[in-house]
């Protein structure tokens, strides 16, 4: 299987099983998880396991910009008989080599400044900055056109919103897919009141 595939194309997933004899009744489990293990495909299968070395295939659908894990379970009445686990990455048209922050932390209710560099970004694109808290909420979010080079953004953040650790997340759409994407991690100083 590639490594590096491209956005909104399938991919041809295969695993190779080495078993000492053949394994009746079979399932094949498996699963694709992003880097913040959201679940984003997954299904069980039947799997014809003979002895010796066989190969179980099974595709992946579509997917946005972005690193993923794919975990691949046997199981045998309910029983896991083997796993392993992989990564690949799914790159699509435009980049973001970085964001920058106005200043390394943010008071509670300050609003979060910065830009976001896009390189290459496809005609029409539209880039979405999101605002995510610890627990994987976005919180607040812009989305504006994209243009080559710096796009600033200022996000107000409403002073009651709890937690101490946020990202920034900007993701470059273009045909309805995610095309690429970037995130940056900083702290909102001062607890709630």
């Amino acid at each position: 299987s590639p490594a590096i595939v491209s956005v909104g194309r399938p991919v041809a997933a295969k695993v190779t099983v080495r078993a000492a004899e053949a394994i009746a009744g079979a399932k094949l489990q498996w699963e694709v998880r992003t880097a913040y293990l959201k679940t984003v495909a997954g299904a069980v299968q039947d799997a014809a396991i003979a002895g010796g070395e066989s190969e179980q295939a099974f595709e992946i659908p579509a997917l946005d910009a972005d690193l993923y894990y794919v975990n691949v379970w046997l199981r045998k009445d309910g029983r896991t008989v083997d796993w392993g686990s992989a990564t690949f990455r799914v790159t699509g048209t435009g980049s973001i080599p970085v964001i920058r922050m106005s200043q390394k932390g943010y008071a509670r209710g300050e609003p979060v400044k910065g830009s976001v560099e896009v390189k290459d970004a496809p005609a029409g694109a539209a880039l979405d900055v999101q605002l995510v808290d610890s627990w994987e909420r976005i919180v607040a979010s812009r989305k504006t056109a994209a243009r080559n080079g710096e796009n600033r953004f200022s996000i107000p953040l409403d002073a009651s919103i709890a937690g101490l650790a946020f990202s920034v997340r900007a993701c470059l759409v273009a045909d309805g897919r995610i095309q690429a994407r970037a995130n940056f991690e900083f702290p909102i100083r001062q607890p709630v009141p």
